[in-house]
């Protein structure tokens, strides 16, 4: 009895990264080149810090407009420290992917700095990582919108890059 359950719970852990696997596979596959999307639409770029104390990262990453948050690998998150807590989910497409939140001390998107911040810390699957690392971004971070507005500024998805709008109020 107890070998089935360690099995069936193997099992429920493969399937999952198998899922996160195909989703992030299928996400991929829309990119023709490295640096467009189907169509003329462009990925968007960004530069980002990240500070936990003294720990530091800096780097070009994704940003996608799709996310709300700011999602991290595990291994950024020993390289600085972060200590993780409690479960979140990221759902896409149908696919739910847990991972655990962290506290960074400091965000700076761009040349604005936003202050402290929630972020999320999944694991990336190694061809996520090479994908990131071959389309010139960092495989440790992906950006979200509530990061980039919150330093004032837009994806333009026309030119790959944020465009600085300001504060947004509604």
């Amino acid at each position: 009895m107890k070998l089935a359950s360690r099995t069936s719970i193997k099992l429920r852990s493969e399937e999952k990264l198998a899922t996160l696997v195909s989703f992030i596979r299928k996400l991929y596959a829309l990119y023709d080149t490295p640096h467009k999307l189907r169509g003329d639409e462009m990925y968007v770029k960004a530069r980002l810090k990240l500070y936990n104390g003294e720990k530091e990262f800096s780097g070009v990453v994704l940003v996608d407009t799709g996310a709300s948050g700011v999602i991290v690998d595990e291994s950024l998150a020993d390289e600085l420290g972060l200590k993780t807590f409690g479960r979140g989910r990221i759902a896409t497409l149908g696919t739910t992917v847990e991972c655990r939140f962290a506290d960074v001390s400091n965000v700076i998107v761009e040349d604005v700095e936003i202050g402290p911040r929630r972020v999320l810390v999944c694991g990336f699957p190694e061809e996520v990582k090479e994908r990131l690392k071959l389309m010139g971004f960092s495989e440790k971070v992906i950006l979200g919108v509530s990061a980039i507005e919150d330093a004032g500024y837009v994806p333009d998805t026309e030119r790959g890059v944020l465009r600085k709008v300001g504060f947004l109020a509604l």
